[in-house]
């Protein structure tokens, strides 16, 4: 047999297999919605009075109920709590969607929980594939650069090695505290990195509520807690700057005074952006589109 055909008949084989269980799953649910009913009718009645249902029923359950059908229906009608007297109303097909895993609803309005794989994912989706990190990097990096004293022996091709290395430091320093903070923190601290609304009213509590998400946010139970995600993984980020960073003449950045002036630069560049952007953008943004 040659290496082309083997290349080409396993992932046939595969698809074969995949179709023929997909075929048969869906052979399984085509069953009728009466036969389904009267299921779980005989199964609610094996719960309530097992020694008088059985002989009746158990015909019925071997000819309606195979696979994952057996599984969703036995779910509902031995651990579904029991029947109020004097209803009589079976559960119906999302009752036992519901009952199966397959209707993903939070019944408490909170967003769906994270994994420490999605909340990886996230992070390193909020740190390279967006243009904002190399935007803000490109302004903090210009900024920076005019603000540092002219030095009369560098000409123009060293200040410009300079401005690509002043934005090679901003954007290690952003987007290392980005992963940290939206990423690696959350799936260690069991936090949720995404910003929920307040959905308050007025200008006053919606801005105190978005500037204390900074230093509060939820774990994955939903609880508050300090935002030991944001606050360590700005902190962090900070102090690894010491490795990249350079002092200039009139500036230092190396050292515990310069590490813990950036923290507090970023903790206060997060208050700004947590009102201004999370909070009040998508007002701006409808404002401005007329939306």
């Amino acid at each position: 047999m040659s290496l082309r055909f083997r290349q080409f008949s396993f992932p046939a084989v595969f698809l074969a297999v995949i179709l023929s269980a997909n075929a048969t799953v869906f052979s399984q649910e085509a069953y009728s919605s009466a036969a389904s009913e009267r299921a779980a009718s005989a199964l609610l009645r094996l719960r309530v009075q097992p020694s008088t249902a059985l002989k009746e029923d158990e015909g019925l359950l071997a000819q309606s109920l195979t696979g994952p059908r057996l599984l969703r229906l036995s779910r509902t009608a031995f651990c579904a709590p029991p029947k109020q007297a004097g209803s009589s109303r079976l559960p119906g097909r999302d009752s036992l969607r519901q009952s199966a895993g397959q209707t993903p609803v939070n019944s408490v309005g909170r967003m769906a929980e994270m994994s420490a794989g999605e909340k990886i994912r996230y992070g390193l989706k909020r740190t390279f594939l967006r243009p904002q990190p190399y935007l803000l990097a490109g302004l903090s990096a210009t900024i920076i650069q005019l603000g540092e004293r002219d030095q009369p022996q560098k000409d123009t091709g060293d200040k410009f090695a300079d401005g690509l290395s002043r934005y090679a430091i901003a954007f290690a320093t952003s987007s290392t505290r980005t992963f940290l903070i939206s990423g690696l923190y959350p799936a260690i601290f069991h936090e949720d990195p995404r910003y929920k609304p307040s959905g308050r009213r007025g200008f006053a509590a919606r801005a105190l509520y978005a500037a204390t998400r900074v230093f509060i946010t939820e774990d994955d139970s939903g609880h508050l807690r300090p935002n030991y995600s944001r606050l360590g993984g700005s902190l962090t980020a900070s102090a690894l700057a010491n490795f990249w960073e350079r002092n200039t003449p009139g500036h230092e950045r190396i050292g515990t005074a310069p590490t813990f002036r950036r923290f507090g630069r970023m903790i206060g560049f997060d208050v700004l952006q947590f009102i201004v952007l999370k909070e009040f953008g998508p007002d701006i943004k409808r404002k401005i589109l007329g939306r």
